[in-house]
């Protein structure tokens, strides 16, 4: 489901860049759309009030990520994730891997609607990468 399906399908004002398609970036949400979001995922609003407070960078034009982190969250690796810490234009390293973080244009976000779209995208670029330094 995309974003905007979830936004529709729901109700709830969720604010991003729609021209960039930013939904990864997504903002801070309001009282509003975070206790619905909280009564669909059946936790406590505190919870998700937590996870908000991104960091007012601006938008950078290339997304940052570590491969490794990202398909094996240390947490839990059933669920990938996009480190917050990524997301700071600064970003250049992985303290865990001690490496360069990979980086993909923006406006990769337009052609993935989803996170899973997202992560198969990562996936493709992350084996041609591979298979281009061998």
């Amino acid at each position: 489901m995309s974003v905007d399906e979830l936004e529709l399908l729901y109700g709830l004002e969720l604010a991003f860049d729609r021209r960039s398609n930013g939904w990864l970036l997504i903002g801070r949400l309001g009282e509003t759309t975070v206790d619905r979001l909280a009564r669909l995922a059946r936790v406590d609003p505190d919870c998700l009030e937590a996870l908000q407070g991104l960091p007012a960078f601006g938008q950078a034009p290339r997304l940052a990520y570590c491969p490794s982190c990202l398909f094996l969250n240390p947490l839990d690796v059933t669920s990938p994730c996009w480190k917050r810490e990524w997301l700071a234009p600064w970003a250049s390293g992985c303290a865990i891997h001690d490496r360069p973080l990979s980086q993909m244009s923006i406006t990769s976000l337009r052609t993935c609607d989803n996170f899973d779209k997202l992560l198969r995208l990562v996936s493709r670029r992350e084996r041609h990468r591979r298979a281009q330094n061998c």
